[in-house]
């Protein structure tokens, strides 16, 4: 009698688990498959007996023959396992199996699987929101450059990865009467010209060396891991002569804007931090804004950290 319960509440568990669970051969051979399964694999036991083991798994899974293998040594196995629904559909799961015998000593095994579909797509949500939270906490949501913090960060971490022979450059560039062009126009032709100016400075700067960043307002920002000071200058040069001859016209309307950009260059090694060379590449910036339309170059003055 007592043998009758505890089959009856084996059969309970089997019949109403929301795990699937299969009775298995060790060799593969399925021999019942509860309810669940059927649902899980869409298959009736049947077709799910049929089948096998090796016709419910992902044969190229490369993770199966590690499974097999261990639950063969220690007698039970906990894995991550891609398994195949009806028309071959892949799913992944989490797979419990162990190995045991029965009163007249032959084996078999049972399987137990959990269908990790939701969790993964909660789980990639989850990653695929942190990942966007990062981009918002670094980039600059108007022209997608780096912000300043994103920019000092970056640029702290290229300043690390030092290579002999050439300078660091800094180049901070403002836009000429931009105050004055939003009190005319508006904040919203404002903002169109600040992605545009963005997107030109982005196009002209594709190098691995370069990292350009909206520093904030009408402020645009850029760091050259390789360079000298000729190289910087006619580069900064170039740039201011380009803007001038742009065209951010409208429809209804011709708009020309010009800028005005401090440069500075200093060794690798120095021995002082980014926000001083910034400081330094503003002071720049603002003599050369005290004509309009131009570019003022002086280097650092700074002692090395190695000598």
């Amino acid at each position: 009698m007592i043998f009758d319960k505890n089959l009856e509440f084996y059969k309970l568990i089997f019949d109403y688990s929301l795990d699937a669970i299969l009775l298995t051969s060790p060799e593969g051979k399925i021999h019942r498959a509860n309810d669940s399964a059927c649902k899980m694999f869409d298959m009736t036991e049947n077709e799910i007996i049929s089948l096998g083991r090796n016709g419910l798994v992902d044969p190229t899974d490369p993770r199966l023959k590690d499974a097999i293998r261990y639950r063969e040594q220690y007698g039970y196995v906990k894995a991550e396992l891609t398994f195949l629904r009806r028309n071959q559909i892949p799913f992944p799961a989490m797979i419990t199996s162990s190995i045991f015998k029965d009163r007249k000593k032959k084996l078999w095994s049972v399987m137990i699987i959990r269908d990790l579909t939701e969790a993964k797509e909660v789980e990639n949500s989850l990653r695929q929101a942190k990942a966007e939270n990062e981009i918002m906490a670094t980039h600059d949501f108007l022209t997608g450059l780096l912000n300043r913090r994103g920019f000092m960060k970056r640029v702290e971490e290229m300043m690390g990865e030092v290579s002999d022979g050439f300078d660091f450059g800094l180049l901070l560039i403002d836009i000429d009467y931009f105050k004055e062009f939003n009190d005319k126009h508006g904040h919203i032709k404002g903002d169109y010209i600040l992605k545009d100016f963005a997107e030109y400075l982005k196009q002209s700067l594709i190098e691995d060396d370069a990292l350009v960043g909206r520093f904030g307002g009408d402020e645009f920002i850029v760091f050259f891991r390789n360079t000298s000071e000729i190289e910087l200058n006619n580069l900064a040069e170039n740039i201011r002569s380009k803007v001038e001859h742009m065209d951010f016209s409208s429809e209804t309307e011709e708009i020309n804007l010009t800028i005005s950009i401090g440069v500075t260059v200093f060794p690798k090694g120095v021995d002082t931090d980014i926000d001083d060379i910034i400081s330094f590449a503003d002071s720049n910036m603002y003599r050369a804004k005290k004509v309009r339309n131009s570019v003022y170059y002086k280097k650092m003055d700074i002692t090395l950290k190695d000598l």
